[in-house]
């Protein structure tokens, strides 16, 4: 049995309320896409199974794009893909939840609202909604909600965001007993003591050094009487100058990004610092970036689904079309940890490097469907959490 059926089965037991025909058609686009890899209309038409003409295969696709029973059931298939998700992560009893923004269309017309759970090396979707361009304000209340069917309640969950979600976000995920961790940039104010003045961040930035220091009772609101605390650190450089055939960029937005990533990180949370000293809030800020590639695992033609192809302007198709992603990514995840446990990536490396992963887990699964390998796997089901825990257990 493939994992995509294994997770077909899984679906049908958590979402008896959707129509059986309506699933098992999500499946089939599902896993024409895992073949493709292109999320335009006409190229998951193509992928698919069956001795019907391409004409109506595309219509398949395009009726299932247009479903708006499948509109309302979104949540309910995101809720049943991660139960699926967290049956193999029950030795997690941390879970580190990244949410960012992201444009689909080299317009900014249409944004996508992603959470994340960061695991080695990559985040798997759990939850994500489409919006129109400035459609953010406000939004943190309704998408939490939205979430929170999606994570197990035995678990300590930590949001990892950017510097741009502001207050109402700190404090819709406080309100649910949750935990955040955020960075704050220049143009920001912090007050880093009950009796300390508030200073501005560019005037802390120059104080702050390599070695990591903590401030247990700070405030990063004026109008949130509750303290929390701010962790700051110097990233040491990793990029060094010269090393690389191809000319520097040096265009002014280069610039920009190259000044913001030499920026010291300032970070705050409400973890508790007895269980969460400061070295472990930063390795768990620096998971953030996951969710980036995961972004370029969606959008990008070269090392993703080419969502840059899909031509609709439709936020409900577009909505569709991320659930379907995120079941690709959560296949292609779970593929290639077996494949990689199996040692299949030494089929693909160019090198005999043996000591550490050069593949994703996501890029080797990428691979093993387009080589057509996936049959050659041993699938054990009732081991798979065994074998995703001693995967994600390997030192590198």
């Amino acid at each position: 049995m493939e994992a995509i059926d294994i997770l077909h089965t899984h679906l049908m037991e958590e979402c008896p309320f959707i129509h059986g025909k309506r699933l098992q058609a999500v499946m089939d686009v599902a896993c024409s896409l895992q073949k493709k890899q292109n999320l335009s209309l006409t190229a998951i038409g193509k992928g698919l199974s069956g001795d019907v003409s391409l004409k109506h295969k595309i219509k398949k696709v395009d009726r299932l794009e247009g479903n708006k029973h499948l509109y309302e059931e979104i949540g309910a298939i995101y809720t049943g893909l991660s139960s699926f998700l967290f049956q193999y992560l029950a030795f997690q009893e941390d879970v580190p939840v990244l949410i960012d923004l992201c444009y689909l269309k080299d317009d900014h017309d249409i944004q996508m609202l992603s959470a994340e759970i960061a695991l080695k090396g990559r985040s798997i979707p759990l939850y994500r909604e489409v919006f129109r361009s400035g459609g953010l304000s406000g939004r943190a209340h309704s998408f939490l909600q939205g979430l929170m069917p999606c994570i197990p309640k035995n678990k300590t969950v930590i949001f990892i965001m950017d510097a741009g979600f502001g207050e109402d976000w700190l404090k819709a995920i406080e309100s649910l007993g949750w935990f955040w961790l955020t960075r704050i940039r220049q143009g920001k104010m912090l007050k880093l003591g009950a009796d300390e003045e508030w200073t501005t961040v560019k005037d802390f930035v120059p104080q702050i050094s390599e070695k990591t220091k903590s401030y247990n009772q700070a405030f990063i609101m004026k109008d949130h009487n509750r303290a929390c605390r701010v962790i700051t650190t110097q990233r040491s450089p990793g990029e060094k100058r010269n090393l690389s055939r191809v000319p520097r960029n040096d265009k002014a937005g280069s610039n920009h990004y190259r000044r913001l990533a030499r920026e010291p990180w300032i970070l705050a949370t409400n973890l508790p610092k007895e269980t969460f000293n400061a070295t472990k809030v930063v390795n768990y800020y620096s998971k953030r970036m996951q969710i980036e590639q995961s972004f370029r695992d969606v959008k990008s033609h070269q090392f993703g689904l080419s969502a840059r192809y899909a031509s609709t302007k439709s936020i409900y198709r577009w909505g569709v079309k991320m659930l379907l992603a995120a079941i690709v990514q959560l296949m292609f995840w779970i593929i290639g940890v077996i494949a990689h446990s199996q040692n299949y990536q030494r089929v693909f490396q160019a090198n005999t490097v043996r000591d550490k992963k050069v593949f994703s887990y996501f890029y080797l699964g990428q691979l093993m469907v387009e080589f057509d390998k996936i049959h050659e796997l041993v699938i054990d089901h009732e081991n798979l959490p065994n074998l995703i825990e001693q995967e994600l257990a390997r030192k590198w």
